[in-house]
């Protein structure tokens, strides 16, 4: 409900979910963050009711991949959505399995839905019933954008140093004096094998598009 006002105010917004897919344990700690995100991470959403009723029903499959319209980039236009840093709502983590064990869902072959049941397993959620989160003005496109990648307490982008390579948090070398930032460039989205790397090495989902990048951010 404090988020629906933001929504149906600016047009930059496609939805807003209650899950998030990056909202593993190591990386998430305060209810009270919401992150704008490109990517539409599928579970609790909340969508003005005349962009579902104009834009999705009419694209909605009859079989198969209910989410695809949400990520269709000539559905999207751009807009983007709001999810929470800790996970609201989960699926259980035996659905995944059991949908590509049934062929329900052609997004996932085996190996990526128990991928994906294990992140389930591994995400918290918020043990709060309501959380009180500030000024959701703050997510708004002009000013999330300078709070992402300027004011942040102590994390902006701008004021992150740059990390020449994934083998100094390997050797430990990245464990103080940061915030961090390490730059990945995607050279092919069909042939580059990079981010799985990098994914992999931080417990994220290896498939490209990125999962929960804000304008490539994650």
């Amino acid at each position: 409900a404090q988020l629906e006002h933001v929504l149906v105010n600016d047009d930059s917004l496609f939805a807003v979910s209650g899950w998030n897919d990056n909202g593993l344990a190591p990386y998430v700690a305060d209810p009270s963050v919401v992150l704008r995100t490109d990517w539409f991470s599928g579970f609790g959403w909340l969508i003005r009711k005349k962009t579902l009723e104009d834009e999705l029903l009419p694209k909605w499959p009859s079989t198969g991949d209910w989410e695809a319209p949400f990520r269709d980039a000539r559905t999207r236009h751009g807009r983007q959505f709001l999810v929470p840093e800790v996970s609201r709502v989960a699926p259980h983590p035996r659905v995944a399995v059991a949908l590509a064990r049934n062929n329900l869902s052609p997004r996932l072959n085996q190996g990526q839905a128990e991928l994906q049941a294990a992140a389930f397993s591994q995400t918290p959620l918020c043990p709060y019933s309501m959380v009180d989160l500030g000024d959701v003005g703050r997510l708004e496109e002009h000013r999330y954008r300078r709070l992402i990648f300027v004011d942040w307490p102590g994390e902006g982008l701008v004021n992150t140093k740059l990390l020449g390579s994934m083998q100094s948090i390997v050797d430990g070398k990245a464990n103080a004096g940061g915030p961090w930032r390490l730059v990945y460039q995607n050279m092919d989205l069909e042939t580059d094998t990079t981010w799985k790397s990098v994914a992999n090495f931080f417990g994220l989902w290896p498939d490209l598009p990125m999962r929960g990048a804000y304008q490539g951010v994650v």
